[in-house]
């Protein structure tokens, strides 16, 4: 499985008022999982 790169800024624009994130240690560092 590859990763896509993106900037803060590309990935900031991705998340909206009141969402939120998980990240997990069984993911490679600072990939996003669906809660």
């Amino acid at each position: 499985m590859s990763l896509k790169f993106i900037t803060a800024a590309e990935a900031a624009s991705f998340i909206k008022h009141d969402y939120n994130v998980g990240l997990s240690g069984f993911t490679p560092a600072g990939s996003l999982k669906v809660v």
